[in-house]
């Protein structure tokens, strides 16, 4: 009896291996179909070297110039493919792109000016328009606090710059790497969700009280709808 237990115990085992190793192989074929219908701009690019000139490559390359020269290759992919490139602030100064390029600057206004001067800008600034900052420095906010915090009072009264005439609309940012749970993400995203709205809608913060009554409002609604918002 004890024979037949382990005959059938290496038949399963067996089998469950058999199993694991098909579903492997159906997996990595799918991978290699998909990336052979749909080449990406990673898998074609060129070698580093040749994004340089003979002349360039005989001395050093500057990380700077690595990334202006990829940048001006994958703008050139998307253009091709009739899209266009968005990239963070920090980009802009490379060097590698073009006016048509979408700078999304999170580190102030007065920034958002100097780097997109000639070019179409979103901004992203922080801490008003993060997310994934924490509420206040309670100790038992969660979140983030590495440019302050953000209740949605300062969410409500950022303010952009009507002068900024390249401005094209603002984003609010929630970046997930201390989110675990949707209630997490719920209550990290909203209300604050509420006042990036209203900005992007009116330009500007407008009457805080008037916008405390909407938003609680709205709230009680999206409640209803099952999203766990913070009580403010």
């Amino acid at each position: 009896a004890d024979a037949d237990a382990d005959a059938d115990a290496d038949a399963d085992a067996d089998a469950d291996a058999k199993t694991s190793m098909l579903a492997t192989e159906t997996t990595q074929a799918r991978v290699d179909a998909s990336r052979a219908a749909s080449p990406n701009i990673l898998t074609q690019a060129e070698p580093t070297t040749k994004l340089f000139s003979d002349d360039q490559i005989r001395s050093p390359v500057k990380p700077d110039q690595i990334h202006a020269n990829l940048l001006k290759q994958v703008e050139s992919w998307l253009c091709e493919s009739g899209r266009k490139i968005g990239a963070w602030e920090e980009a802009a100064g490379t060097g590698g792109l073009s006016k048509d390029a979408v700078v999304f600057a999170w580190m102030g206004q007065a920034s958002a000016l100097h780097v997109g001067h000639d070019q179409p800008v979103v901004l992203c600034t922080a801490p008003y328009l993060y997310h994934d900052l924490a509420w206040s420095k309670a100790s038992a906010e969660p979140g983030l606090y590495w440019c302050g915090t953000a209740d949605l009072q300062q969410c409500f009264e950022f303010s952009p710059d009507t002068q900024l005439g390249n401005i094209i609309g603002i984003q609010a940012q929630l970046w997930s790497e201390l989110i675990d749970t949707p209630k997490a993400l719920d209550n990290m995203m909203l209300p604050r969700l509420l006042a990036s709205a209203e900005t992007a809608w009116s330009g500007e913060g407008g009457d805080w009280l008037d916008f405390l009554a909407r938003a609680r409002d709205c709230s009680e609604r999206l409640r209803a709808q099952g999203f766990d918002i913070r009580t403010f």
